[in-house]
């Protein structure tokens, strides 16, 4: 009886602290009407809400980010600022279009949820042009390092976004996090380890490659289906590169101790790294 009484009361508090949470944004949100003219053309104040994954959203729950932008005739005018729920700017800059993407123009720049600022990016006709770092990178400063290396690498300048990415896995590595080490990770076999593959560069691949297996190995998570991920991932490297016996050499001994969650990855053939 008591359990389910305890049960109750936390459910009961959960919710409690979830409206008072929504509330609280919604109170410290600037007001907008977001009005559009006749034809649908938007004029005037906007604020626009974005979850994760920006992508915008009208329920506020699911608010991570919003957006105060002015309108004239359907296009941006003025400086465009992005916040954080909490009220913080997350990055500021001209906008000469919004729609059906960002077109950025002249410096943007770009803030932690504290309010610190730790990068500005030049931009022309909404292509990044440099970055200036203002503030050493932080562990936490994954999401705004990822935003400016995909722009980088989808505008095709793969020096500069290697060299980003680099800056923000090497504070990533010192942080000792496996969350956020996977997260470069993922960005890494998003964007960059294609592009030299495509390139026939393995060198870097595989280094990239082998320091996330080391650091996983050192948290002893070999028998995750995150670490099995990435094995595949550096098998795949090898593959291209040709080379079977160092493939085989370099690899049998992770893959014996990753036998468990490699079997789960079914588009993945692991027998063939135990055949005589």
């Amino acid at each position: 009886m008591l359990k389910r009484l305890n049960s109750r009361l936390l459910f009961f508090l959960i919710v409690v602290m979830s409206c008072s949470y929504s509330i609280l944004i919604g109170q410290s949100l600037p007001k907008s009407k977001n009005k559009a003219d006749k034809s649908g053309k938007r004029k005037g104040k906007w604020v626009i809400l974005y979850n994760e994954k920006w992508q915008e959203t009208k329920v506020l729950d699911s608010m991570v980010y919003y957006r105060v932008i002015t309108y004239k005739n359907d296009a941006p005018v003025d400086i465009t600022k992005d916040y954080y729920a909490n009220g913080k700017v997350r990055f500021e800059a001209v906008l000469t279009a919004d729609r059906p993407k960002d077109i950025k123009e002249g410096n943007g720049h770009y803030y932690r949820e504290d309010g610190t600022k730790t990068m500005t990016v030049e931009y022309a006709e909404g292509k990044p042009q440099k970055f200036v770092l203002v503030d050493s990178i932080q562990a936490t400063d994954y999401q705004l390092i990822s935003s400016v290396v995909t722009e980088f690498f989808q505008n095709k300048d793969y020096e500069t976004a290697d060299s980003l990415f680099l800056k923000g896995f090497e504070v990533a590595k010192s942080a000792d996090n496996l969350d956020i080490i996977y997260q470069y990770y993922s960005l890494y076999i998003a964007s960059l380890k294609p592009v030299y593959l495509s390139k026939r560069e393995f060198t870097k691949p595989k280094q990239v490659l082998t320091e996330v297996v080391s650091l996983f190995k050192q948290h002893k998570a070999q028998h995750t289906i995150k670490y099995a991920e990435i094995l595949y991932q550096l098998s795949g490297t090898y593959t291209y590169s040709g080379d079977v016996v160092e493939h085989k050499k370099t690899l049998l001994p992770l893959f014996e101790e990753a036998v468990y969650p490699l079997k789960k990855l079914r588009y993945f053939d692991f027998e063939f790294f135990f055949e005589k």
